[in-house]
């Protein structure tokens, strides 16, 4: 179960990647009267972490959430459908990542 939690966060923030990912996309999204300094990377002009190049920006914390979710799964799977688990859970990447990004991410006039 905890694995099917991860992955729904995990599209989750794929969504929020691809909404963040350049100006056409932050302009269409819930995003857009945030500052774009965090929330478009393309505009982004904010902070690295130290001796690093890695940006504090929405995308990048994004990646890294979404990485981390995907990574931590396998130490939480359990079976509950044999081998069809993967199906499932391609299924619950699909789902969720076009719910979020075309409906819930995405700007309303």
């Amino acid at each position: 179960m905890i694995s099917l939690i991860l992955i729904f966060f995990a599209a989750m923030f794929n969504a929020v990647m691809d909404k963040t990912k350049d100006t056409i996309q932050y302009n269409s999204s819930q995003f857009r009267g945030l500052n774009p300094n965090f929330w478009n990377d393309e505009a982004w002009s904010g902070k690295f972490v130290p001796f690093t190049k890695y940006k504090l920006n929405a995308w990048h914390i994004s990646k890294s959430l979404m990485l981390f979710c995907l990574l931590a799964t396998p130490f939480f799977y359990k079976p509950i459908f044999g081998g069809w688990d993967y199906i499932l859970f391609g299924l619950e990447w699909v789902l969720i990542f076009n719910v979020f990004y075309n409906k819930i991410l995405k700007f309303k006039p």
